[in-house]
């Protein structure tokens, strides 16, 4: 498995996620509270949106069985297997409302809106290897437990701005938050990170990268064409971020 650690030690220093451009920007007061609002309704949009990813991934890796049978319980997940039906993207967009912030009526800018087109071109724009698509989706896996721990970040900024109590706690950032909880019902943001950050996400992760390593007839060239895909979404993101952090409206060139 030390093919995947050394892929995730070199996302680990992507200044997204090592030195982030917005959460930098709001510790230094140089975003809004609106505009993190705006940001957070683009980050929003994009996690909705890798579910539909995942669903194409899992027809684009029909070749590779386990990691197919992966992605469909993941899916699950995602839809409220484990969260007496509520939906992953439901908790979080109900206690964001609870805020004010209405992530899921957020407009795509064009930021977004191009990693959107690109990772869907990258996942099932039919003319990549299945080793490729497998890099894309392994790093749309890996990627989400350090974002959501950036994201969380984010809010907490934004409540320090508006002279709210913290909304997640330190401890559910580092994946150490008890859940109280009864029911998906009750949860709150400490809760839908902690959970996320500690159990799902890693879960998530590591059964993925199980599943490709099972895989029997894995050659060289997979492995390049896997980490090719892997890098691609890494660029993408940082892109993605530092548009992010600048001044709403700004215009800036299309990602490619």
């Amino acid at each position: 498995m030390s093919f995947f650690k050394n892929l995730c030690d070199d996302m680990n220093k992507r200044k997204f996620l090592a030195d982030n451009p917005v959460l930098k920007a709001a510790q230094l007061n140089e975003l809004s509270p609106a505009r993190i609002e705006e940001i957070v309704g683009q980050y929003v949009g994009l996690v909705t949106m890798i579910t539909s990813y995942l669903f194409m991934g899992s027809h684009m890796l029909s070749k590779i069985p386990a990691a197919r049978d992966e992605l469909v319980r993941n899916i699950g997940e995602e839809r409220g297997s484990l969260t007496g039906g509520y939906t992953h993207h439901e908790i979080l967009n109900r206690e964001l409302m609870k805020l004010g912030v209405k992530a899921n009526l957020t407009v795509w800018d064009a930021g977004t809106r191009d990693i959107l087109a690109a990772l869907g071109l990258f996942v099932g724009g039919g003319s990549q290897s299945e080793y490729f698509v497998a890099g894309v989706i392994y790093a749309l896996e890996a990627t989400a437990t350090p974002e959501l721990q950036v994201v969380g970040r984010i809010l907490n900024e934004y409540a320090r701005m508006r002279g709210l109590p913290q909304l997640i706690t330190d401890e559910a950032l580092v994946g150490r938050h008890v859940v109280r909880a009864a029911s998906a019902s009750e949860m709150d943001l400490s809760d839908f990170f902690g959970i996320h950050i500690e159990a799902f996400e890693p879960g998530h992760r590591d059964r993925f990268a199980q599943a490709i390593a099972s895989e029997p007839k894995v050659e060289w060239s997979d492995r390049v064409q896997f980490a090719t895909g892997f890098r691609s979404v890494l660029t993408l993101m940082e892109l993605w971020w530092e548009r992010l952090a600048l001044p709403a409206g700004t215009d800036v060139a299309t990602i490619s």
